[in-house]
């Protein structure tokens, strides 16, 4: 063998050697790594849309221009909303005058009805103590004509008494005159025997002429005597008389004033029933009107209260358009929900636009992430947290190292518009995406520059032996 055959053969053995050494190499470095270059930026894009309709005066931002969260984008002309703002404090106040105007009235209503319904009571209470004081009155009349008949049946019945016992007497004297005069009727009988024996002895000259004088004189003093005992007896008869009449004079005055009193009491009687009656009557009256009266205030009360229901749904409906109205005129100015850099702005200044109508959209320079659509057979290892190599076309010199986040619960094709349905014998298997989502740190040199639909080739790395990065570092908020 010369010495070219063996160079040859020495180069050869040196070059298989370096390449298998370097494809081993490969070959162990890449053995747990899961590439694909189905992979894109996402970010949540937002799109900036008007909540009013109006006419855009001013708009600060400009296209790819950088914008921080809650800076001004856009300015619409305020003047109509103005207007509509203070029409809406307008009708506010209004509402509240008429709720204050019916609140005025139903207090001036039931004050008017206060005042009625205390003037009636004190009418009723003055015509209360009228009536009091004329049954009062009454009977202090009354009871005085009692004592005044009282007294006079006293003095009646003594009176009475004294003619009783004047009766007695004189019936004592009746008796002891009929007494006397029976004696002296007695005496006059033996006086006139007498006067007979005498008489006859007389005529026969028995007894002198003084004793017949003399017996004759006995005979008519004896009748004299029995004539003024008669004349005494008829006298006090007549006297008995005139004393029984005024005693049944005395009696019928008494029944008389028994009588009176109770007439007047029957009267005064009567009298107090018709004043009570009154009273009661006017009472009846004055409850019913009373009654009228509350009957009309609760009827307003209601009918205000139906009215003020309506005026407080007014003044709410005000508050709310008021509250529309500042929405509205604070709408005016457009702001940045997030930091980002405006794109695709459509507004310009003088246009009129509806509400919901798109005028930019900002996108998002730290929030976005990577969707890497794996193949089927490449997901089983594929965990989340795992390390993932990332390197976007746009940037292939400056890799960034980056972390699973998130496995999607279903393959691509289950969201398209059209599902597959491979539900026939005759179909061509398809092997299905599935959806990685990969969040990364952007360096500080690459912000704003890594954006939306930038395509990107991804590596993870599967092996169980190296460590998974953890979740506290701050990667996507999706």
């Amino acid at each position: 063998m010369n010495y070219r055959s063996v160079f040859i053969i020495s180069v050869l053995a040196i070059f298989v050697f370096i390449a298998g050494t370097y494809g081993f190499s490969w070959w162990n470095n890449n053995k747990h790594k899961i590439s694909t270059d189905n992979a894109y930026v996402k970010s949540s894009i937002t799109t900036i849309s008007s909540r009013i309709s109006g006419y855009i005066e001013f708009i600060p931002a400009l296209t790819n221009a950088k914008v921080n969260k809650d800076e001004i984008l856009v300015i619409f002309d305020t003047e109509t909303f103005e207007a509509e703002l203070k029409a809406s404090k307008a009708a506010v106040e209004v509402a509240n005058a008429k709720i204050s105007t019916i609140n005025t009235d139903f207090s001036n209503i039931k004050e008017i009805t206060d005042a009625k319904i205390y003037t009636i009571d004190t009418d009723f209470n003055n015509i209360k103590e009228i009536t009091d004081a004329k049954i009062y009155t009454i009977d202090t009349d009354f009871n005085n004509i009692i004592n005044i008949t009282d007294a006079k049946i006293t003095t009646i019945e003594t009176n009475f008494r004294n003619i009783t016992a004047r009766m007695e007497l004189v019936n004592t004297n009746v008796d002891g005159v009929t007494s006397e005069a029976a004696a002296l009727s007695s005496e006059l009988e033996l006086s006139n025997q007498n006067l007979s024996r005498i008489e006859r002895l007389y005529k026969k000259n028995s007894v002198s002429r003084s004793k017949y004088d003399q017996a004759v004189s006995s005979v008519e003093t004896s009748r004299h005597n029995l004539n003024a005992a008669n004349t005494r007896i008829k006298s006090e008869k007549k006297r008995l008389d005139v004393i029984f009449t005024e005693k049944q004079k005395i009696d019928a005055q008494k029944k008389e004033l028994i009588t009176n009193l109770e007439t007047k009491k029957l009267k005064i009687d009567a009298q107090k029933k018709e004043l009570i009656a009154n009273l009661e009557t006017k009472k009846l009256k004055i409850n019913a009107k009373k009654q009228e009266l509350i009957a009309n205030l609760e009827t307003e009360k209601q009918k205000i209260e139906s009215q003020k229901k309506e005026l407080l749904a007014s003044l709410e409906r005000a508050k709310a358009n008021l509250e529309l109205a500042k929405i509205n005129l604070d709408s005016t100015k457009v702001i940045s929900p997030i930091d980002g850099i405006i794109a695709n702005r459509i507004a310009e200044p003088g246009i009129y636009v509806e509400d919901g109508w798109p005028l930019m959209a900002v996108v998002p320079i730290h929030d976005i992430w990577i969707i890497a659509n794996f193949k089927e057979t490449q997901v089983e290892k594929i965990k989340v947290g795992q390390r993932v190599n990332i390197t976007f076309d746009a940037f292939k010199h400056n890799p960034i190292i980056g972390k699973v986040h998130s496995i999607a619960p279903a393959s691509s094709a289950s969201f398209s518009l059209l599902p597959p349905q491979n539900a026939s014998g005759n179909f061509v298997k398809v092997v299905q995406r599935i959806p990685i989502k990969i969040t990364f740190k952007i360096p500080d040199e690459m912000i704003g520059r890594i954006v939306p639909g930038l395509s990107a080739y991804v590596s993870i790395e599967t092996d169980s032996s190296k460590k998974e990065i953890k979740s506290s570092t701050k990667l996507s908020s999706r």
